[in-house]
């Protein structure tokens, strides 16, 4: 759930971007389907792009630093432990259960206008007329209008209006709209996107009516004398949405120049802030290490229990007869040919990091008896390592002497058959 929360709100991140360059830079403009479209592309690309994931490299060093800690020093992960998330997501899915309730009642109540209504046809369309209709408006097919209310001009002109909704079929980018709102019911960037496509639909209607040679001042003391109520659904258009102010300044407004459509491309670099700013990085090793390894010392039977934070895979190998509650720091190649044995108790956890080795005082190095230098370790292929014992401390001293200080490392290699 907490990647499908963040997808959410990246999601929404997008939605804002296309609507502050819609805001600033295309409102107001007579290019009312170039909008349309700016808006309905800008509403499903908002859901897309965020479920692309961008990454960048980070170059790990291959050395790795071992050291051991005890198993009580680690932190256990509480059963109960707040989760923030959690909580995130009982809300957000409260607030869809809502939406979804508030569309329902919705439902039932158009059934009911359409029910008590009266159906007539006007030009292949279909009306219902019913005296519950406060305000003119269009679902889908069907135009709701309360004709008590409306003298005969009025009623023609606002007809004309609803058609266009239909013949253009608003309803598509108004489905799309009530999903997003949905999914999105948190964040007040939906909300001003959906109502600005709302208005922007009014635009094309008002236009398209008066470039069928209706007369402006007579469209315009229409839409004033209609009420200004709230359409009964949030899925219609409405004829008396509330922008009058905006939709009479459309009217008088003179034809936009071409160029200003260029204002769409601000959305670019805008898009590249966010995914540069979202971006997450991708950790790669100069060498890959296998998942897994045996590590003896000779003079305990311990097992310990080693896992690799930050490489390939995270998975946990054994590690077997370490002595001490450290390890130096060793630039160590680990077998592939790992031992899978568990161990009967495990009491302390190996931890080993993506991080380079800066020790200046190196073990000694053992091949089947023969002293190496450190640095020709990375020249033994892991698949020809049968075993790695390690020796520190007086395990080490005692068997070396003081060469054997810094730890000895005892590598056999698999025999030949």
């Amino acid at each position: 759930m907490k990647e499908f929360l963040q997808y959410i709100l990246y999601s929404g991140i997008c939605l804002g971007i296309f609507w502050i360059v819609y805001r600033f830079l295309l409102n107001g403009t007579t290019f009312f389907l170039f909008n349309r479209v700016f808006l309905f592309v800008g509403l499903v690309l908002s859901f897309i792009l965020p479920s692309f994931v961008f990454t960048y490299d980070v170059m790990i060093p291959t050395e790795m630093v071992i050291s051991t800690v005890p198993q009580d020093a680690v932190p256990q992960e509480s059963t109960f432990a707040f989760d923030g998330w959690v909580v995130a997501a009982c809300v957000y899915l409260s607030g869809i259960v809502l939406l979804v309730f508030r569309n329902l009642r919705s439902y039932i109540r158009m059934y009911r206008l359409v029910k008590n209504g009266n159906l007539s046809m006007y030009g292949g369309y279909k009306v219902i007329l019913n005296s519950s209709v406060d305000s003119p408006f269009t679902l889908f097919g069907h135009i709701f209008l309360n004709a008590d209310q409306l003298s005969e001009v009025e009623r023609e002109l606002i007809l004309k209006h609803e058609i266009v909704h239909i013949d253009q079929k608003h309803w598509l980018d108004l489905i799309c709209s009530e999903c997003a709102l949905t999914l999105q019911w948190f964040n007040p960037f939906v909300w001003l996107y959906v109502s600005s496509i709302k208005e922007n639909h009014e635009f094309q209607a008002d236009n398209a009516v008066l470039a069928a040679g209706v007369s402006p001042a007579r469209y315009r003391a229409v839409l004033v004398n209609q009420r200004f109520k709230g359409p009964v659904f949030s899925f219609a258009n409405s004829f008396s949405l509330l922008n009058k102010s905006n939709r009479l300044k459309m009217i008088k407004k003179e034809k936009s120049k071409s160029w200003k459509r260029a204002a769409v491309l601000a959305v670019l670099p805008l898009l590249g802030v966010f995914f540069w700013a979202s971006a997450k990085p991708r950790y790669v090793f100069n060498e890959t290490y296998s998942n897994g390894a045996a590590v003896n010392d000779t003079t305990g039977q311990k097992k310990i229990n080693i896992k690799i934070i930050g490489a390939k895979g995270s998975n946990s190998v054994t590690v077997h007869n370490l002595s001490g509650n450290t390890f130096s720091p060793l630039d160590l190649r680990l077998s592939t040919n790992a031992d899978s044995e568990q161990a009967d108790s495990v009491k302390t956890n190996v931890y080993v990091f993506g991080a380079k080795s800066d020790q200046k005082e190196k073990p000694l190095v053992f091949v089947d008896g023969k002293e190496i230098d450190m640095e020709k370790m990375n020249d033994i292929d892991p698949n020809d390592i049968e075993r790695i014992d390690v020796l520190k401390d007086k395990s080490a001293t005692e068997k070396y002497g003081e060469k054997g200080k810094n730890g000895v490392i005892l590598i056999t290699i698999k025999k030949k058959e």
